[in-house]
């Protein structure tokens, strides 16, 4: 498509944007409904003969264009299927039967398969490294709280003792983190 052509095609979009949309089709009338069943039954069946009107009955003079009846088309006759040996051998299918669906996985088949977790890691109590985390990271805020509170002698030694203790903890915390984070991944596909 040229430059033109999509130009072309943005302006007939522009200014047909405040138009209205396309009127919906009619809806169907017992009349057409009947009319298509009686083309798809067989032959020899009692079906009702559908009722056309020849003459719509005229609006009333106080009713309004919109609220007026909408006068109906004939309805064409639709050539009957022509009867086969098949056709005529088969057994009229009722219409109480319903089809048959295609089911997904039942509810009750999850229910069954029920998830339990693996046991729990606990963190090994002789590792120091963890212990030493724990105890900056809790230990440090605890401790600036205390002075904070108390005011006890050397008072900024205590604050760079907490703060020192704080960051301790976090440098524990992160020297602790694997290199990788799975050592069994591979880097994906190899060309």
């Amino acid at each position: 498509m040229s430059d033109r052509d999509i130009d072309a095609e943005f302006d007939a979009i522009i200014a047909h944007w405040d138009d209205d949309a396309p009127a919906p089709p009619r809806p169907r009338t017992v009349q057409d409904i009947t009319a298509a069943y009686a083309a798809l039954s067989p032959p020899g069946t009692d079906s009702p003969e559908p009722v056309v009107e020849d003459h719509p009955a005229e609006p009333e003079p106080g009713t309004p264009a919109s609220e007026a009846p909408v006068p109906e088309a004939p309805v064409p006759e639709a050539a009957a299927p022509e009867a086969t040996p098949q056709r005529e051998a088969s057994e009229p299918v009722s219409a109480a039967e319903p089809e048959v669906w295609r089911e997904g996985p039942s509810i009750d088949a999850e229910d069954e398969e029920h998830f339990e977790p693996g046991p729990v890691q606990l963190p090994p109590g002789e590792d120091l490294g963890y212990w030493g985390a724990i105890l900056g990271l809790v230990g440090g805020p605890l401790l600036m709280v205390w002075v904070a509170l108390t005011g006890p002698f050397y008072r900024g030694w205590w604050i760079l003792g907490s703060i020192v203790l704080f960051l301790g903890g976090f440098a524990l915390l992160v020297m602790r983190q694997p290199h990788d984070r799975d050592p069994y991944d591979d880097d994906g596909a190899r060309v």
